[in-house]
């Protein structure tokens, strides 16, 4: 994605290919919410004092080789410019400007993320999410809050761009979630915009894509 409110603080993001993800031992799966308003999407969060800050984080230590969740991670987060949400964001997301008021801000949230990251030995690993977007939001975002992006040594698995290639999609044409949830049977997530709930719900789709053979015959055309 282009430049998203201020300076992209993450200028380079190293993917792993279809080939490289179905060897991975170790996935650390992520999801993030952002602050957002009725008109973010549509203008790509270009008002500079209307930046998407990081509201929830969530992570999951999955083992793909064995198929097990070994941990995960959650936690809201206030933000520094933006503590009020919108109504937009309120009604969107699975998440209450008490919530937020509670929340601890980015630094304290990044810094009990290290930690977790590191007593789990998953220092290193490859991110995985559908899409770039978490990574990069979250690169910027700890810039803004003047902190280290915790995942700034790490490789990424974009599942949207992976099932891209597995389906067959057109290059022009973005795979969209749902629709490859439709073509694979997948379960549905009954907790959409729910940080964790999106982040345990890729596991299912990890499974399905290391997997060769159960793609095989599948196509966004099916």
């Amino acid at each position: 994605m282009g430049s998203i409110g201020d300076k992209p603080a993450l200028t380079h993001l190293p993917m792993i290919g279809l080939r490289e993800f179905r060897l991975e031992t170790h996935l650390i799966l992520l999801d993030l919410e952002f602050t957002c308003w009725e008109d973010s999407l549509d203008t790509n969060w270009s008002d500079v004092e209307r930046p998407p800050e990081v509201i929830e984080v969530a992570l999951v230590a999955y083992d793909p080789v064995r198929d097990v969740v070994s941990e995960s991670f959650a936690s809201f987060v206030r933000p520094s410019r933006n503590a009020a949400l919108s109504r937009y964001c309120t009604g969107l997301l699975c998440i209450s400007q008490s919530d937020i008021d509670q929340a601890p801000p980015l630094k304290d949230v990044l810094a009990g993320l290290d930690e977790w990251v590191a007593r789990l030995g998953m220092s290193g690993a490859p991110t995985c999410s559908w899409g770039i977007n978490d990574r990069v939001l979250l690169a910027q975002d700890a810039q803004r809050s003047g902190c280290c992006d915790p995942f700034q040594a790490c490789t990424h698995a974009d599942l949207c761009s992976l099932y891209g290639m597995a389906l067959r999609y057109p290059p022009a044409r973005i795979c969209d979630r749902d629709e490859v949830r439709r073509i694979l049977g997948l379960s549905p997530n009954h907790r959409r915009h729910s940080a964790l709930a999106d982040a345990m719900d890729l596991v299912q789709f990890c499974r399905r894509l290391r997997d060769d053979r159960a793609l095989q015959g599948l196509s966004a055309w099916s």
